[in-house]
């Protein structure tokens, strides 16, 4: 058996050829108070900085406000712009469409079947027709009937004036007919501009005169009323006459709205005629068409109608309508198409006969009228909202860099966090706009516009500047 030696012990001491074992030495409390020193004071140093830049920011950023605003307005006037504000007031109308009530106090008559003859180089409506109508409606308890007929005198082509002969006698008859319960307004369009006296050839019968002028390009807007600057009285609109009729409801702002940031009449001047615009409520217009196919199929001895919006003439003249207590009725051409009384729509295929614009017209002023803004009003909104984008999405950025100047997941997750936030404030304009046309019955028909403006502002290019380089960045990993 191998003796074993013992094992060799070095005399060299344990920690030699060890890695020496120093016990953790505690940090110096002198460096911890060196290092928090420095950071305070780097901070106080970076404060002033960063205030002076979150100024200038802030400073440039309302300068931007500004100018957008001024090319705004510039912009509005361009055809893109007006197309752009023709398609907002599309989708208001759109959304008045779908709210609109069941019911509605205006009932449109037809008059496209009856008979037109010749007089002079004129055709016309028979007038003893006209008035069988009006008594009719008078015997249905109707508070005031208008007339969508210009019955207004020709100067130009009839060597009388009147358009019929028979046409004095015809307006004493309806001013026999009106009295406190019962109203009779006969449509003035030729010498709406003119005196009084013009209006229907006699000043006798100018309480019974109502226009129906209707603008050909921009029909969001009704005529209210029409003034000639060498006479002190203004002819009514139809629109306006029997919107009065049934009664002008309280304004739905609460009290009378402040003439500097809204109004519900708009003034206008070609000359020296001065006239009146009012925005229109065109939501009743989907319901007056589709009672079109009623009339057009009804048949003489049928029994009263079930109460509808449309009736035919013949359905008057026999006494098949509803009891018309309360309503006003509008006698007017419905199933003809005639180029120089049926009008275009944007969210409506097909032409709408002047009539049923009319009857919007009353249905607006005695139901809940529209307001709008200001110009003053508008660029105070338009401010605020640029304002409101510009402090938000300052207050959340800050400089950020990583090694080598290199953008960080923070930056990033700031940058969609402003884009949110500016999505939101597009979003908000738009729901603002049917809130406010919808409860406050404020019509901002521009508000695309509005929108438009805040997404050229220089901090959202800037943004989104930012965020599409760190996206492709990162795509291209």
């Amino acid at each position: 058996m191998a003796h074993r030696h013992p094992r060799h012990r070095s005399n060299k001491p344990h920690h030699q050829g060890q890695r020496k074992r120093h016990p953790q030495q505690p940090r110096l409390k002198t460096d911890v108070r060196t290092t928090e020193s420095n950071s305070a004071e780097n901070g106080r140093k970076e404060e002033p900085n960063r205030r002076a830049r979150l100024i200038r920011e802030f400073l440039i950023g309302l300068c931007c406000i500004v100018v957008l605003l001024l090319a705004r307005v510039g912009f509005g006037f361009t055809e893109p712009g007006k197309e752009l504000d023709a398609w907002g007031y599309s989708s208001i109308q759109e959304h008045l469409a779908g709210a609109s009530a069941a019911n509605y106090p205006v009932a449109v008559v037809d008059t496209s079947d009856v008979e037109q003859t010749r007089s002079g180089a004129l055709w016309s409506t028979r007038r003893d027709t006209l008035l069988q109508l009006i008594e009719a409606a008078k015997a249905k308890h109707a508070v005031a009937v208008g007339v969508d007929i210009d019955l207004s005198p020709d100067y130009q082509k009839s060597p009388w004036g009147y358009v019929r002969p028979d046409d004095p006698k015809f307006f004493r008859q309806c001013a026999a007919l009106d009295d406190a319960r019962f109203h009779v307004y006969l449509g003035v369009g030729r010498t709406n501009a003119l005196g009084p006296a013009y209006w229907l050839g006699d000043p006798a019968y100018a309480g019974l005169a109502g226009g129906i002028l209707v603008p050909k390009e921009d029909k969001s807007h009704l005529v209210g009323w029409v003034r000639n600057g060498r006479s002190s009285r203004s002819c009514p609109s139809m629109g306006e006459l029997l919107g009065q009729e049934l009664g002008f409801p309280q304004a739905p702002l609460g009290a009378k709205p402040s003439s500097l940031l809204f109004c519900q009449t708009q003034s206008e001047h070609y000359g020296s005629i001065d006239l009146s615009l009012f925005p229109v409520d065109y939501g009743p217009l989907r319901r007056y068409l589709s009672e079109r196919p009623e009339i057009a199929n009804d048949q003489p001895g049928r029994g009263i109608v079930a109460r509808r919006c449309l009736y035919s003439s013949r359905e008057l003249r026999e006494g098949r309508t509803p009891d018309l207590t309360g309503q006003a009725v509008l006698l007017g051409d419905v199933l003809r198409t005639d180029y120089n009384d049926s009008y275009g729509f944007r969210w409506l295929n097909g032409s709408v006969p002047g009539v049923f614009l009319h009857a919007c017209a009353a249905l607006t002023l005695s139901r809940s009228p529209l307001y709008e803004f200001t110009p003053i009003g508008q660029y105070v909104i338009d401010f605020l909202l640029g304002l409101v984008l510009l402090v938000v999405v300052i207050a959340t950025s800050k400089e950020h860099a990583g090694p080598n100047g290199r953008r960080t997941r923070q930056d990033t997750i700031k940058d969609l966090l402003q884009v949110g936030i500016l999505v939101a404030v597009v979003a908000a304009i738009i729901l603002f706009s049917l809130y406010a046309v919808t409860y406050h019955r404020v019509l901002w028909s521009d508000y695309l516009l509005s929108a438009l403006s805040i997404g050229f502002h220089p901090r959202v290019h800037h943004l989104l500047g930012l965020l599409y380089k760190t996206i492709s960045t990162r795509a291209n990993k």
